[in-house]
């Protein structure tokens, strides 16, 4: 940049000089000195006319051509939607080169996809899952599309509708867009236009999309199946939720849980995935105990552990382990005590999970 900067400081200063030459002789000049030649005095003319002239008639000629109409010169001049959409399949067929062979060919084969659905009346002996399978689908996609809580709820004569791609009913929340919905759900921009037949990203609060290619998640599908808990521990059912007989007093009160007997070690499994809220060690009540946090307000409780193998705050999947069975706390033998709680309200285990 400074080399340039130097070149044109040179060619400055030298157009400088030469204009100060023109200016010298000139203060020199004397009229009374000068002799007049025609053929140098019919050169000039020429030279002053000729220019002038020429002008005149380019710039008539260029006046006239801006009067030139399309029509008489046969051009199509495309309007600025025209550009743009052919603008916007150019850039998407880059994306996707087998669509561009299509549209190439003239074949005729490029076809934007759309959402169909169809009803589905549920016959004698089918399930969930075999109907999923008969039209090339998940269980999860027929589960979200027609908001089964519990699919044991389908039965013969039931009504479905069945889409006819894989994805996910969503509602639109505040703050959502679809690109954060196609980056959220793994699934893609272009897609959910062209599924909800939508002329624009803009969506409003409440509006029910779909989103081809996403997952139901996994808390949902597992509700919708009855399996939302597991099994903590293997073992027998030693004592059931509700009044019984307390083991230490023979006073009749409120158990709230199951217990689940087995040898020390047993490992201990998360019923559900979650958050770990509490962890603690109660020599006169549960032992050593866990307390893992749920969606929807509920909580699982394990005590009488020998042994943690969580730390507060953690994440913790259905399945991962806890801990070990023990016998620690008020306890009289090796077992799990397990509670289920919802917004502070015992549950029975035994309405999740099957001993």
């Amino acid at each position: 940049m400074k080399e340039q900067n130097n070149y044109f400081i040179i060619y400055r200063n030298r157009a400088r000089r030469g204009w100060r030459k023109r200016l010298d002789a000139l203060k020199h000049f004397r009229l009374s000195n000068w002799q007049p030649d025609r053929a140098l005095l019919g050169v000039a003319l020429v030279a002053v006319i000729l220019p002038a002239v020429v002008l005149s008639i380019i710039k008539l000629s260029s006046m006239h051509e801006k009067t030139f109409s399309f029509e008489e010169m046969d051009l199509s001049i495309l309007s600025d939607l025209q550009l743009y959409e052919r603008l916007d399949l150019y850039i998407e067929f880059q994306d996707y080169p087998e669509l561009a062979a299509a549209a190439s060919s003239g074949s005729g084969g490029f076809k934007i996809e759309t959402l169909e659905i169809r009803n589905y009346r549920v016959g004698e002996g089918e399930t969930l899952g075999g109907i999923a399978r008969k039209f090339n689908l998940s269980i999860g996609t027929l589960i979200s599309y027609n908001n089964i809580g519990d699919v044991r709820k389908v039965r013969s004569g039931s009504e479905l509708q069945i889409p006819s791609s894989d994805g996910v009913l969503y509602r639109v929340a505040r703050g959502d867009s679809i690109e954060a919905l196609a980056n959220r759900f793994d699934s893609d921009f272009n897609r959910i236009l062209d599924y909800n037949n939508l002329s624009s990203e803009v969506i409003r609060v409440g509006q029910q999309l779909f989103l081809p290619g996403a997952e139901i998640d996994d808390y949902s599908l597992n509700k919708a199946l009855g399996r939302l808990f597991e099994k903590p521990a293997s073992g027998r059912l030693s004592s059931g939720f509700g009044y019984r007989s307390d083991p230490f007093t023979g006073k009749r009160r409120m158990h709230y849980g199951i217990d689940i007997a087995n040898r020390t070690g047993t490992p201990i499994l998360a019923s559900m995935s979650g958050k770990v809220l509490y962890v603690d060690n109660r020599p006169k009540g549960y032992g050593k105990v866990v307390v893992i946090q749920h969606r929807d307000g509920y909580e699982t409780l394990y005590a009488h552990l020998s042994r943690i193998d969580v730390k507060r705050g953690q994440w913790i999947e259905q399945g991962g382990q806890v801990g070990a069975m023990g016998t620690t706390g008020r306890s009289t033998g090796s077992h799990l005590h397990f509670s289920i709680f919802r917004n502070n309200k015992a549950l029975n285990p035994l309405n999740f999970v099957h001993y």
